[in-house]
């Protein structure tokens, strides 16, 4: 586990801050992915990824934290923050 995913004072994991669901979308258009894509991607069904994006359930913190890394993106990242 690298530093970022790591508690700056007590070398624990990180906390995960839950994407929201505008975030999840935000980064599945920055990979130029449709739903069925990242779903694929993500070796869930279309419809459990359906229910990520639409805030039917909670995204797992593998699933958000691989998609950033293929987005080139922190963890942290949010789309208010792009220009």
């Amino acid at each position: 586990m690298d530093n970022l995913t790591r508690h700056h004072e007590t070398g624990h994991p990180a906390p995960m801050v839950q994407p929201a669901p505008s975030t999840i979308r935000a980064l599945r258009n920055r990979l130029g992915w449709t739903q069925e894509e990242a779903a694929r991607e993500c070796r869930v069904t279309l419809r459990t990824y359906s229910r990520w994006e639409n805030d039917k359930s909670k995204m797992p913190e593998i699933a958000w934290r691989w998609m950033a890394e293929r987005a080139g993106v922190p963890e942290e990242w949010s789309p208010e923050g792009e220009g």
